[in-house]
């Protein structure tokens, strides 16, 4: 799925991505008109692009690697090691969502909506959304045996790179 030119070829099954640009970029026109434009993920994409899972959801996705990793990574003496492992979970984990979502997108998060899971590993997992626009996620994951805990927020930030391409970043603590 790699492009020739970095990042991944994304698939727009039932081809909705033309028309919902078309009404973004309507959208994103008249806010820049009116000098409100900053940031794509502030303006409300269309109900149709979304994929059925919530930035929740996918925020837990976005760390099914950590459980190996992270464990690995308590175990190490080394202080490398350890963050080349915390890197591994991090940057494995963020394409996870890309390549099963391809161009659709979370559904439109909800203000203080939350999410418990019990992941298969045992790790314990809370996350809460405390920001609806931008959409800020709140996270915590537990190791089952006390070895780590994950606890951050995260930002999740897109912008048009041309008529086909977006950039996105995941920005927080």
């Amino acid at each position: 799925m790699a492009h020739k030119n970095g990042g991944l070829n994304l698939i727009d099954e039932g081809n909705v991505i033309p028309q919902a640009f078309k009404e973004l970029l309507s959208k994103i026109g008249k806010k820049i008109i009116k000098r409100e434009f900053s940031d794509l993920l502030k303006t409300p994409a269309p109900a149709y692009m979304h994929y059925p899972r919530t930035y929740l959801e996918a925020s837990a996705k976005d760390l099914s690697l950590a459980p190996l990793y992270f464990k690995k990574a308590a175990e190490a003496t080394d202080p490398v090691e350890r963050l080349k492992y915390v890197v591994a979970a991090y940057i494995g984990g963020s394409s996870i969502n890309v390549i099963e979502m391809q161009c659709r997108a979370p559904l439109n998060p909800i203000l203080g909506e939350t999410i418990q899971r019990v992941l298969p590993t045992g790790e314990r997992y809370y996350a809460e959304q405390i920001s609806h626009h931008p959409p800020i996620s709140s996270f915590m994951l537990e190791d089952p045996n006390n070895m780590y805990t994950f606890v951050g927020h995260f930002e999740m930030k897109a912008w048009p790179t041309g008529l086909s391409s977006l950039q996105g970043s995941r920005v927080g603590n």
